[in-house]
């Protein structure tokens, strides 16, 4: 399968199990980090969207248990690539690792979430974009 074909059965699979959820919104924060990012931005986007989506206290904790396991899934089928690295941090006088995420074909995920409600919303009343 292509990279358009897997993540189209993600999309179809979203309703279904919450571990299809967490995927696709890991890809569309992937979207609106111009497909890359740090676990701790990552998450916070997430936290976001899914703010956006209204989901239960529940929900979001049901999602946010399954984050690492998604992450391994859209490794697992070659669509991210993840690692440590290691990250400046400002508040102290040295490095720190952090793990790292990154789209492996940015074009398709622009194709396939670029127009997405969730995306454009965020963009719109988190970012401020018009």
């Amino acid at each position: 399968m292509d990279t358009g074909e897997i993540i189209k059965d993600l999309k179809e699979k979203e309703k279904t199990e919450p571990i299809y959820m967490t995927c696709c919104d890991v890809l569309r924060a992937l979207t609106i980090l111009h497909g890359s990012a740090w676990q701790s931005d990552l998450t916070l986007t997430l936290e976001e969207i899914w703010g956006l989506k209204n989901l239960t206290l529940d929900q979001t904790y049901e999602l946010r248990d399954k984050l690492d396991e998604a992450i391994k899934l859209l490794n697992e089928r070659g669509l991210i690539l993840s690692g440590k690295r290691v990250r400046a941090n400002l508040s102290s006088s040295k490095p720190t690792e952090e793990d790292f995420h990154q789209i492996k074909d940015f074009f398709t995920l622009i194709r396939e979430f670029g127009s997405d409600r969730y995306v454009l919303r965020y963009r719109r009343e988190i970012m401020g974009y018009r």
